[in-house]
């Protein structure tokens, strides 16, 4: 974590030690007892990080990898000013980019198996998951004026939301030689 006032860096978050010691605030989506069990084993990637507004709370997504190259994800829960873990989850799909929407009141993810999930805020339990018109999703784009978030991945697609959970319309952006 780095403060940009004073640019400086202020501490480093190892996430597998981290959730290794906090194993209390770890919840587990249903299976996936016996990977984390192995966690020793296992390496992790963070793929994306957000701020809420209040500069208070980081939330942070990535993937486990064993040594089996079998991979599982995971999605934390920081405070900022105490540098310390609230709350994760570990999830069978691998998250690729996490976002705060401060209108909805819940964290939204995007996953490799083209869903957008969204979080209660408060403890990381699933909420909801609706399906994108493609095989993963990468990136959220968040509008917060509107509320509106527009979803990206692995198509020339381009997904935007209006409501929570409701797809309103799919753009098709075709390349022309």
């Amino acid at each position: 974590m780095w403060d940009i006032s004073s640019a400086r860096s202020l501490t480093s978050v190892d996430i597998s030690t981290c959730l290794n010691e906090n194993a209390s605030l770890v919840s587990l989506d249903p299976g996936m007892v016996n990977q984390f069990r192995r966690k020793s084993e296992l390496q992790a990637s963070i793929n994306c990080l957000d701020v809420d507004q209040s500069s208070n709370w980081m939330t942070c997504c990535g993937t486990f990898h064993d040594k089996s190259r079998k991979s599982f994800g995971f999605v934390c829960m920081f405070h900022v000013l105490t540098v310390t873990l609230t709350s994760a989850t570990i999830i069978r799909e691998q998250p690729k980019c996490i976002r705060f929407h401060e209108g909805f009141n819940r964290i939204i993810t995007s996953t490799n198996n083209g869903a957008v999930t969204f979080w209660n805020k408060s403890n990381l339990h699933r909420e909801s998951s609706t399906r994108t018109s493609m095989e993963s999703s990468n990136c959220i784009a968040l509008n917060e004026f509107s509320q509106h978030f527009a979803v990206s991945g692995s198509s020339c697609n381009l997904d935007c939301f209006a409501q929570m959970g409701n797809l309103s319309f799919t753009i098709s952006l075709d390349v022309v030689d």
